[in-house]
């Protein structure tokens, strides 16, 4: 099963559970390796801009996955939180 197929089972499986909206990332996680390179930096580097994190948030950071987006009712970026990568 993919990371969506799973995504969606779970949202299936916790419907009506929680009363925020949950989001799929589409442009996945991305797959550390032990002593990157600078090839690999780059390549986490332009992973992280095509993250809805990395959109809203913007810079080089490490994309962390699962990471949850608080807005508030008028569409306004309230706060953020990781759980890592």
């Amino acid at each position: 099963m993919d990371a969506r197929e799973s995504f969606n089972k779970w949202l299936a499986d916790n419907k009506g559970r929680y009363g925020f909206t949950v989001a799929f990332d589409p442009a996945g996680k991305f797959e550390f390796k032990e002593n990157m390179t600078a090839e690999d930096m780059k390549a986490m580097e332009a992973c992280s801009a095509k993250t809805i994190t990395g959109a809203i948030m913007g810079g080089n950071m490490i994309p962390a996955m699962p990471v949850f987006i608080v807005v508030d009712p008028a569409g306004r970026f309230v706060g953020s939180f990781g759980l890592g990568p």
